[in-house]
């Protein structure tokens, strides 16, 4: 019998803190596929852009003119996002730490609302902006005077009505 290599065992708690480790999440996407498909694509986009910017160089400048053109043109690099890529653990904790900066949006708005009232305004145009460190609501603008609600006419009250064929009920 030939010794091979022995498997570790791990514990739950291991394998949790290599998954958040290892996994890959793409923050823009839902479908992991995304990315691998669309870079090729995006580099396949970049230089057909740069072939024919060339191209045109060369058609519409007399011919040393032409060649200077060509040579000068800047050829743009695909780069990556940033956020792009990242690790289960990270994109964890970054939606944590989101969804703690949204908490209490609106009440803020709600207060913006209440203040306009105050001021006589029918309602307001408010702006809210959102980052890791907490969210922003900033009055725009108040909206047209407060006109008192109109008039309802009164309801009359239903009678009702039996039709023919049920028996009357008991009252």
């Amino acid at each position: 019998m030939s010794e091979g290599r022995k498997r570790l065992k791990r514990t739950p708690e291991e394998k949790k803190r290599l998954e958040l480790e290892r996994d890959t999440v793409y923050a823009q996407t839902t479908n992991p596929k995304v990315f691998r498909k669309n870079w090729p694509r995006k580099k396949r986009r970049l230089s057909r852009e740069h072939r024919h910017s060339a191209k045109q160089a060369l058609q519409a400048l007399p011919p040393e003119a032409a060649e200077q053109r060509v040579k000068s043109l800047r050829r743009e690099v695909a780069e990556k996002w940033e956020d792009s890529a990242m690790p289960l653990g990270k994109a964890i904790a970054r939606k944590k730490k989101r969804r703690i900066a949204r908490s209490g949006r609106k009440k803020k708005s709600q207060a913006l609302y209440a203040e306009a009232r105050a001021l006589g305004a029918s309602g307001v145009a408010i702006m809210t902006r959102g980052s890791d460190e907490g969210i922003e609501v900033q009055l725009i603008g108040l909206l047209g005077p407060l006109s008192p609600a109109p008039e309802q006419p009164a309801l009359k009250p239903r009678r009702k009505e039996r039709s023919a064929n049920r028996l009357p009920t008991p009252e």
